[in-house]
């Protein structure tokens, strides 16, 4: 029988930028108030970048990746449909996510120079 991998759990202090270990009850508290995990939030029509703190950690690495940007909502030939890429420092997830939005918006004009 395969053994399932534990979660580790992490809280960010905002002010501090301070990532600890936390128990799930700290964590699921964390989870539920999007505004205290939101790192970005970029939003033309109907498409969405999205950079959050989500302090699970579910693979082996080091440093841990506990911050998440998201696409949603844009054409599937823009080749970001549902893309995510994960960040190991609140530094990293906001420059991440400006670099992900430039890489959108290239990615839109030149599917409309094509057209």
């Amino acid at each position: 029988m395969n053994e399932v991998e534990p979660v580790l759990l992490y809280c960010w202090n905002r002010d501090t930028e301070e990532v600890y270990p936390c128990p799930l009850e700290e964590w699921s508290a964390q989870l539920a108030d999007v505004k205290s995990r939101r790192v970005a939030r970029w939003e033309q029509g109907p498409m969405i970048v999205s950079t959050m703190f989500v302090g699970a950690v579910v693979d082996d690495s080091d440093p841990p990746l506990l911050w998440e940007s998201a696409v949603f909502g844009v054409p599937e030939w823009t080749r970001l449909r549902d893309f995510k890429q994960r960040y190991a420092s609140y530094s990293q997830a906001k420059l991440g996510h400006e670099t992900l939005i430039e890489a959108l918006l290239r990615a839109l004009a030149k599917g409309r120079r094509r057209k």
